[in-house]
């Protein structure tokens, strides 16, 4: 849930640096505008997680900022929390109807702005996620690309760097699919793929190897062991999309 990139949209200094202090705290990404197109561009070309909007703000106000926002399919569906001053009811319902997420009152509580960010991310998760993939790679930035580009497919991702930290995790979080290096700590990939198959929790998830080996005696040897494909580095997304579709 940590690691989501927040959106501010706020013009006051002092209510912008306390809500960017406690959301940093709280392990999100943050990024700042203070004026409304500025808020715009920033929500179109950074692609925030979630968005906290002001609804007093230098160069229009709130409710021109969400029709942009609806209108663009990069974030129409990019949940929204409004933190103002406003109280006008009729102005709250006219904005609630655009299809926000949250209307909260300042002063900021910060702990209920925290608490709503985690319940909606939750929910938005569920909903968008498509399947949970085990990446067990020891090349750390390696991992992280393809984290990246798993993510940006609607995955959620779960990364270990040696095997037998990725038996335990496929036992205890039961991912939809594995992705399985050859040469790790810990044992090595076909080592860890024949662990996998023997557990009862594990034996039934798809794995697919992603290995820069490309010796052919070994990619049988992994394929008889229970892998459902064999791919090797340098990586094609695409080919690799395609597989875990096919096995999910």
């Amino acid at each position: 849930m940590k690691d989501k990139k927040i959106l501010v949209i706020e013009d006051d200094p002092d209510m912008a640096n306390l809500l960017i202090l406690k959301l940093k705290q709280a392990g999100y990404k943050t990024i700042l505008a203070e004026y409304a197109n500025q808020g715009l561009e920033f929500a179109y070309n950074e692609k925030p997680d979630l968005i906290i909007l002001d609804l007093i703000l230098p160069g229009g106000d709130g409710a021109s900022i969400l029709s942009g926002l609806k209108r663009s399919p990069h974030t129409n569906l990019v949940p929204v929390i409004i933190l103002t001053a406003v109280t006008d009811i009729e102005y709250k319902n006219r904005i609630l109807h655009t299809g926000v997420n949250e209307y909260l009152y300042k002063p900021c509580n910060c702990e209920m702005v925290l608490k709503k960010i985690e319940e909606i991310l939750a929910v938005n998760e569920q909903e968008t996620c498509i399947g949970k993939i085990l990446v067990i790679d020891d090349d750390r930035d390696f991992g992280k690309l393809i984290a990246k580009r798993l993510m940006d497919n609607n995955f959620k991702v779960i990364r270990v760097e040696d095997g037998f930290q990725g038996v335990r995790f496929a036992k205890k979080e039961n991912p939809d699919l594995i992705l399985l290096d050859i040469m790790l700590p810990g044992g090595d990939g076909l080592f860890v793929l024949k662990k996998l198959k023997k557990f009862i929790e594990t034996r039934d998830i798809p794995v697919i190897i992603l290995t820069a080996v490309k010796d052919p005696a070994y990619k049988i040897k992994t394929l008889e062991a229970g892998a459902e494909d064999y791919l090797e580095k340098p990586l094609d997304m695409q080919g690799l999309l395609h597989s875990i579709q096919q096995f999910l």
